[in-house]
């Protein structure tokens, strides 16, 4: 793990360098495509709407003066909406190559300057039987994962990925519209984390930060799995957290446990909410509620905060795994 000073230091030595080329690259992208390149469609389709309108009225007289105004500003709406898109379209092609270098090289390095054992694999993720393994979430329909960091922190194999998890509902009330509006509704955005370790935990257990309205549901459709509500004896960690373990003997395991109070000291470092499951063999650890769009062609890169929160979630992840290396046994 990496102390402040040194984070800053390769920030000032190295990573703002790479920020500031990226964002140079990105700003030419951004004159080369720029939204003002629409004004002269805009405008050509403003000058022919209003002589259209003039000429019709002229051939037709008053026949058509309701309807004409509005055919008109349509008709201008229309082509600005068409020319925006294309500008859009054509900035975020030419950004793509930007952005891979952006997973690759910036994010690449962070992770070999935080940690000589560790990969990113900038296009892989974690597999969806794996992040469901946990049951920390409820099902969805859709599974997305990428930015994969892999390798071992004192002999304790680690992957932790970006996923986003989600489904798309349509509006339950009827509607008349052939293109019902649609919402996305997440159960889990941010970064998931395996670590593969004896935790001495025999079997199934879930820890999520305690809310009134998840805890409902869960009291009203248990997990057949994670059936038991247990205490710790930690009174800061019990009034943050809700622990389901499936039998009296898991439960026991956790009264006044070492792993408990790393558990709630990882829980402190973290801006997110954070969310624990646990086997034999394993710890998942999920910290939620951010992603990468603000890594996107209409953005500053070097002012982007993804950065500083993957550098905060790698480090945090690494000195965790330090510490569980020194009190539980590798696998």
């Amino acid at each position: 793990m990496k102390s402040q000073a040194e984070i800053e230091n390769y920030f000032t030595t190295t990573l703002n360098r790479q920020l500031n080329e990226l964002e140079n690259q990105r700003r030419e992208i951004v004159q080369s495509y720029s939204y003002k390149a629409a004004f002269p469609y805009i405008g050509g389709a403003a000058v022919i709407s209003t002589a259209a309108y003039f000429i019709l009225k002229g051939m037709y007289g008053e026949a058509f003066d309701n309807n004409l105004p509005m055919l008109c500003i349509l008709l201008t709406l229309g082509v600005a909406g068409i020319t925006l898109m294309k500008v859009s379209a054509k900035r975020e092609l030419q950004f793509k190559p930007l952005f891979l270098d952006y997973q690759s090289k910036v994010l690449g390095g962070i992770t070999k300057f935080l940690h000589p054992d560790l990969l990113l694999e900038a296009e892989a993720g974690i597999k969806r039987e794996e992040f469901e393994q946990s049951d920390l979430f409820s099902k969805a329909d859709n599974f997305e994962s990428l930015l994969l960091t892999k390798g071992a922190i004192n002999h304790i194999p680690l992957i932790v990925s970006q996923v986003r998890y989600y489904s798309i509902r349509k509006r339950e009330k009827p509607s008349r519209q052939v293109n019902e509006p649609k919402s996305k509704v997440i159960y889990f955005e941010g970064a998931y984390c395996i670590l593969k370790i004896n935790t001495g935990i025999p079997h199934h257990t879930c820890i999520r930060e305690k809310s009134i309205v998840r805890d409902l549901i869960y009291d009203l459709f248990p997990n057949a799995k994670t059936s038991l509500l247990s205490n710790t004896g930690n009174k800061n960690f019990d009034d943050l957290f809700s622990l389901h373990t499936s039998d009296i003997e898991t439960s026991n395991k956790f009264k006044d446990s070492k792993l408990v109070t790393m558990l709630l000291d990882f829980k402190n470092q973290q801006n997110s909410h954070v969310q624990y499951y646990l086997t034999l063999g394993e710890l998942h650890i999920a910290i939620g509620d951010f992603n990468m769009e603000s890594i996107n062609v209409n953005a500053p890169i070097d002012e982007a905060l993804f950065t500083q929160t993957f550098i905060n979630y790698t480090n945090d992840l690494i000195g965790f795994a330090e510490k569980l290396s020194e009190s539980f046994q590798t696998i």
